[in-house]
């Protein structure tokens, strides 16, 4: 039951918002012990998975399966992990802590770099990829070689559980009452190599408007894209070709169906294709015929979305046309909406791109950027060191915070000084000069900027003060404590 617990808090991770996480989470007093039941008398059955299609940053094919079935993968997951580190070569770089597309991408620049001695000699890269690979993985096949490698090396008291849980995951077809979302003419556009639906030999949704069955998956091939164990069992079942290139080529590494090998001889890449080709044929993979390149190092060397050329690590077409999408958005917002909190949501939009780009060499890419889009000054105030924006209203929102604090302590000071030869400011009064000492400008004026630039949100730009004595200010809210009416919402009454 620990054990059951504790894949449904992994499965649970950045899902705490979702319908179906809340429900099962809700219910887990009951729920929880229920699917151990299930799995312990063995009747347990995945319910039907949705699938939808995704456009973005290509159209693919996704089956999500039920909170429910997903903890249960996690589950899975979680006993075959130790044992497929140990299996897997330490250059397959998906889906495995610590590693990654970033990663992968420093590995390949490490191999070029010892390759060609430093950049002194010629150096040449095989870039390769496999041909609707997850498609073309036949289940059978796949589930002999499993169950073979689980018998050899799995050593717990559950090993008979754990091969019927993975026997039930690969043999319930995906199929079965799946449930459509989407636009299914959208379909029409997925090559048949990508979709799980051609594979197992039954019609796409764009050409059957009916209810799928189990026995309309007639070839038994493919695996989903969307469930965790999916992707674990990809890598275990190229971990053969791995170790056969690791074998002869000490410059290897994959990613998924993408894979690379380097070497000092362009005549050498030429003629281990065919050998590549022919094992890959033996497992029942075809390998991509228009994807096969051999490129110099000087050229530049495109990989998991980054460019390599010699020391410089760039970023590809797609991270760069994503980011010039974001600062087009920018340009076309009103001006108005500066110091409305919908700015906030392209605060995260852009800074998840300059995330991304901080690990390439793009200082001078993002430095143009910023000028080509001048708009992005007028809404964000951008780091020194490009790693994030701020807007410009969240700012002037600390601004203001910090202005009251200052103002609330010397208002009180007040009290304690009264029989001296000094003038009694109100809270309104000496919150300008507060202001004015901190930033050198009056908070009227500023208001009055606002005011010409969001007319319809400012109504005036007087102050209030409080006159219920009996409550005391913490001046933790300035929407109550500044007066100033509609910048951070309608002032309450006095």
């Amino acid at each position: 039951m620990g054990e059951l617990y504790h894949g449904y808090c992994s499965c649970r991770k950045r899902k705490r918002n979702t319908q179906q996480e809340q429900e099962f989470s809700f219910h887990i007093t009951t729920a929880l012990p229920k699917l151990r039941n299930e799995l312990v008398t063995e009747s347990y059955t995945p319910l039907p998975a949705r699938t939808f299609l995704i456009t973005k940053p290509v159209l693919r094919e996704i089956f999500a399966p039920e909170f429910r079935d997903r903890v249960d993968q996690h589950f899975i997951s979680e006993k075959l992990e130790p044992l497929f580190e140990k299996e897997f070569i330490y250059d397959c770089y998906s889906c495995r802590k610590g590693k990654g597309t970033l990663f992968g991408i420093k590995r390949l620049q490490r191999f070029i770099a010892q390759c060609s001695a430093n950049y002194t000699k010629d150096c040449y890269v095989l870039l390769c990829d496999i041909k609707g690979y997850f498609m073309s993985i036949v289940r059978r096949n796949l589930w002999e070689k499993l169950k073979k490698f689980v018998e050899e090396n799995y050593q717990g008291i559950d090993k008979e559980k754990l091969l019927w849980q993975l026997q039930v995951f690969l043999f319930n077809s995906p199929l079965n009452k799946v449930v459509i979302r989407g636009n299914r003419k959208l379909w029409k556009e997925l090559p048949d190599n990508k979709s799980v639906f051609s594979c197992c030999g039954a019609p796409k949704p764009c050409d059957y408007e009916g209810e799928y069955t189990q026995e309309m998956d007639i070839n038994k091939k493919g695996l989903t894209i969307g469930a965790l164990p999916s992707q674990m069992l990809g890598n275990f079942y190229l971990s053969p070709f791995d170790h056969f290139c690791k074998s002869m080529l000490r410059f290897y590494g994959r990613y998924v169906d993408d894979f690379f090998i380097v070497h000092e001889s362009k005549e050498f890449l030429l003629n281990i294709v065919g050998t590549l080709r022919e094992f890959l044929k033996s497992m029942g993979l075809v390998l991509h015929p228009d994807k096969v390149r051999i490129l110099h190092y000087k050229q530049g060397i495109p990989f998991l979305g980054a460019i390599i050329k010699g020391k410089a690590l760039l970023p590809g077409k797609r991270i760069r046309g994503g980011f010039r999408r974001v600062l087009r958005d920018v340009d076309e917002l009103p001006e108005y909406l500066k110091h409305t909190e919908k700015i906030e949501s392209y605060v995260s939009r852009i800074n998840s791109y300059l995330g991304m780009l901080k690990h390439y060499n793009a200082r001078k890419y993002i430095r143009n950027m910023i000028e080509r889009h001048p708009k992005l000054k007028f809404f964000f105030h951008m780091e020194e060191d490009l790693s994030k924006v701020t807007s410009i209203r969240k700012i002037m929102e600390k601004q203001h915070q910090y202005a009251w604090r200052i103002t609330m302590k010397r208002y009180h000071e007040q009290f304690r000084l009264r029989n001296m030869y000094k003038p009694f400011y109100r809270k309104n009064r000496l919150y300008e000069f507060v202001y004015f000492e901190l930033y050198g400008i009056m908070p009227s004026v500023e208001h009055e900027k606002l005011r010409a630039e969001v007319p319809f949100l400012i109504t005036s730009p007087t102050y209030f003060v409080r006159r219920n004595k009996k409550r005391k200010s913490n001046g933790t809210s300035i929407l109550f404590q500044t007066g100033i009416d509609g910048f951070y919402g309608a002032a309450p009454p006095g």
